[in-house]
């Protein structure tokens, strides 16, 4: 991908260039899903380079077009980031930038007030959005197509039905025709068929005992073709990986060391036909 070209030349003095591309790329993806973090980011933009991604961040943090939250100087995977003061004001000086809502923007006064659940959930639709995008990847040997439109996406959206879903997504084969389409809602999925299946029996919630190292979660809905998606509730800067899943029968979540408290977490199975 060629490094897009600055258009300082042609902007009124009270503008700023263009960032290149992949700059531009990491505060839209951050706009529309209002928190990430770096192997999230990383996905996203289909990079294989981690250190690229760092040096990104860094550069979009240190210049204050990005927020940075910290929750542990041992695992750089807790760090996240939402859009900050001067990536609101660089995306009201290029409207030509599309689909950015410029009304929600001010929003970026808020983001650190949010709470660490709100957070967690943003950041966990997103993983959702990234195990669609592999699930639209075997729809006609790799010609479907994914429709994935989140909250920030939809505000705004003439003849939308309030209050909105976190997201709505559609997936279509190669002639165009919808196999299966839904709307995310907080702490549920509904979806009009089971192509990719969120059913009220696939979502739970467990905890992970303190001064153990695993929990097994017993659930008929565990198989080794779903997605089983973690996200902790108590704060926690351990990495949370699922494992030894029996088919009808369970799934372990497990940690490298164990913690002095109790962590609880939601958890979600996606199914694929």
């Amino acid at each position: 991908m060629q490094k897009q070209k600055t258009i300082k030349n042609t902007l009124p003095k009270n503008q700023t260039e263009r960032l290149s591309l992949y700059l531009e790329q990491i505060l839209i993806f951050i706009y529309k899903f209002r928190y990430l973090n770096r192997p999230q980011i990383q996905k996203l933009m289909n990079h294989k380079y981690h250190h690229n991604i760092f040096t990104w961040l860094n550069f979009l943090s240190d210049n204050k077009y990005l927020r940075k939250y910290t929750q542990s100087k041992f695992s750089p995977d807790a760090t996240f980031y939402s859009l900050g003061t001067k990536g609101r004001k660089y995306f009201l000086e290029h409207p030509e930038i599309e689909d950015i809502n410029h009304s929600l923007l001010d929003r970026v006064w808020q983001e650190r007030t949010y709470s660490a659940s709100f957070k967690i959930k943003c950041m966990f639709l997103a993983n959702i959005f990234l195990s669609l995008r592999d699930l639209v990847k075997k729809v006609d040997n790799g010609q479907g197509k994914l429709h994935f439109f989140s909250n920030t996406d939809l505000n705004g959206v003439e003849g939308i039905i309030y209050p909105l879903p976190d997201a709505y997504f559609a997936i279509e084969d190669k002639d165009g025709n919808i196999k299966t389409s839904g709307k995310l809602v907080a702490s549920e999925v509904k979806t009009n068929k089971l192509t990719v299946s969120f059913l009220a029996a696939t979502i739970g919630t467990a905890t992970l005992p303190a001064s153990q190292t695993k929990t097994t979660v017993q659930t008929k809905e565990a198989s080794e073709s779903a997605k089983v998606f973690i996200t902790p509730t108590t704060p926690t800067d351990k990495v949370l990986s699922v494992t030894n899943i029996k088919n009808n029968q369970s799934f372990d979540v497990e940690i490298l060391i164990p913690t002095p408290l109790d962590i609880n977490f939601n958890w979600w199975i996606v199914q694929t036909e």
